[in-house]
């Protein structure tokens, strides 16, 4: 799987293409639509909009680092310089905007995301859909990574996900296919790739 990432200003977001999270790796038989877009911007960072058509999504989780994969939840997993670091950061956020980072090489050896410079949430809900803009700025990704010139045709891995343990409906959706043995998001083996344009 890869996903292209243009270059502009936040209002090229508009015209980014949106990729489907539409892999249902454990039968779940809800599967709403939910989908993903991004793009670079030059000197600043990255903008990432995820959205999902579905109405009354759960919100329950108000305090950032809470578990909002109980909720009505999009995710991104992003490793921004895996040829150097197989660390790679969650960026998990319900319907409400709450949200839970964290960073570590899987799914067991992680720590909550701490940087001078943290990412920014915004969530929105509509009329039968709900969206978060997620922005991650270069100071967060540099301190993490050390400096990255994202030139065109650079490349990093990731996945996006869509889920809701504790739905009416229990869920859980991905972008890049999963393995089927066990519910886990957490396999940086299975991420796609990003590509900047």
């Amino acid at each position: 799987m890869k996903y292209q990432i243009i270059r502009g200003d936040a209002a090229s977001l508009n015209t980014a293409v949106e990729a489907k999270i539409c892999d249902v790796p454990w039968g779940s038989t809800y599967t709403p639509d939910s989908r993903f877009k991004g793009i670079f911007m030059e000197g600043k960072g990255f903008l990432f909009q995820l959205s999902c058509y579905e109405s009354n999504p759960r919100r329950e989780h108000k305090n950032p680092g809470e578990e909002v994969c109980e909720d009505s939840c999009l995710e991104i997993f992003l490793n921004f310089a895996p040829e150097k670091s197989t660390s790679y950061i969650n960026f998990e956020m319900n319907a409400g905007g709450c949200y839970l980072f964290g960073i570590g090489p899987d799914r067991y050896e992680r720590v909550d995301l701490e940087t001078p410079v943290m990412p920014e949430v915004k969530a929105e809900i509509g009329d039968g859909v709900w969206t978060v803009t997620l922005f991650i700025p270069l100071e967060t990704i540099e301190n993490i990574y050390g400096k990255i010139d994202f030139a065109p045709g650079y490349t990093f891995k990731g996945n996006a996900f869509k889920c809701g343990d504790l739905t009416e409906s229990p869920h859980y959706l991905s972008w890049a296919p999963l393995q089927r043995d066990a519910i886990d998001f957490h396999r940086s083996d299975r991420f796609g790739t990003f590509e900047i344009l």
